[in-house]
Order: C-alpha cells, then structure tokens, then sequence
C-alpha cells in the first residue's frame, strides 16, 4: 500500500475511463475530497479501501454507472462511515 499519498485529483485526467480494483487499496494517508473526471463509468471493488477519503466529486457530476454501485469501492472510509 502506498502510505506516503495524501491527496488525489484525477479531474484533469479526461482520458481516464476505470479505476481498477484495489488501485488505492489502504493507501491509508489518502484523505479529504477525491476529484474524479466525469469520464469514469467504472470504480473497482475496494479501490479507495481503508482510506480517510471524506467525498468523491467529478465534474461535472458523477455519472449514474458509478454512483449506484460504488460503495464496495470506497468501503472503510469515512465518507461513508
């Protein structure tokens, strides 16, 4: 796990179409708001797993595949604590 990341923003990122499963796994450091771009139609399972992430936003907002089935995605953080 990468303990020494403590922000992410993938806003600017457009390309980008898939979190993959476990991609920040316990990356236990990794706090406040996640800026994802509205390009994402797919977060992996425990992807943001046992991080201090308190929101994730997109821009311009999250798209209705992801936002119905993401909670295994951020499990064990406190936005959904």
């Amino acid at each position: 796990a990468n303990t020494e990341l403590t922000c992410l923003d993938l806003s600017k990122a457009t390309s980008l179409v898939e979190v993959g499963e476990r991609a920040f796994y316990a990356a236990t450091n990794l706090a406040g708001t996640l800026w994802i771009p509205s390009t994402v139609t797919k977060i992996g399972a425990f992807a943001f797993y046992n991080t201090k992430l308190t929101r994730a936003s997109t821009f311009p907002r999250p798209p209705r595949s992801w936002r119905s089935g993401t909670a295994p995605a951020f499990f064990d953080t406190p936005w959904l604590s």
